[in-house]
């Protein structure tokens, strides 16, 4: 189920991180993530887990696609190039 919510994120975490931002995107995934395992601490039966693992899938990949596309774009650009300055 893990995969499957990975799969499904696949579909909408770029739409996601592009049109709310990237800092939302993370933000976004890691509240799924803490509702997913959540979820998973407290299920007594196998659906129960799985629809956390679900969860748990979606809110990695969303935030693993918005996380470093921010860190690139918030780096600060360096003098130097290949090296050279």
């Amino acid at each position: 189920m893990y995969t499957i919510g990975q799969i499904t994120a696949c579909l909408i975490a770029g739409p996601i991180a592009d049109t709310w931002g990237r800092k939302f995107g993370m933000a976004f995934g890691s509240v799924i993530c803490v509702i997913g395992a959540t979820i998973q601490a407290a299920a007594f039966g196998r659906p129960t887990l799985m629809g956390g693992r679900f969860l748990l899938g979606l809110g990695t990949v969303t935030i693993s696609c918005a996380g470093p596309t921010y860190v690139v774009e918030m780096a600060y650009p360096s003098k130097t190039v290949c090296g050279r300055q």
